[in-house]
């Protein structure tokens, strides 16, 4: 779910061409192909990564090219996870499906 409605986002990544190609389906896909950039890491800036953790920085050394997706969408994200540590898998997904359903 995006600020701008429901959305589905196919990533199809041509490393051989150095190329992305994105097809979003809903409400939300102009949103979420504008938003596409930041969530694969066009934005990050890795040049001052430092880790006081020697298994940090040999996972760093191995997949330096690595990156976390940032959507953007911290509540989203909050709510799940919170949901997830507080009970089991199955009833944090029934959970979160209720509360999608009651107050989308």
């Amino acid at each position: 779910m995006t600020p701008a409605g429901s959305v589905t986002l196919h990533i199809t990544a041509r490393p051989a061409h150095g190329e992305i190609d994105l097809e979003a389906w809903g409400s939300g896909a102009a949103w979420m192909l504008d938003q596409a950039p930041q969530l694969l890491g066009a934005a990050d800036d890795v040049s001052s990564f430092q880790s006081g953790y020697d298994r940090v920085r040999t996972a760093w050394a191995r997949n330096p090219h690595w990156r976390v997706a940032r959507s953007g969408l911290v509540l989203e994200a909050l709510v799940a996870a919170v949901l997830e540590q507080k009970v089991t898998g199955l009833e944090a997904w029934t959970g979160w499906r209720r509360l999608l359903y009651r107050f989308g």
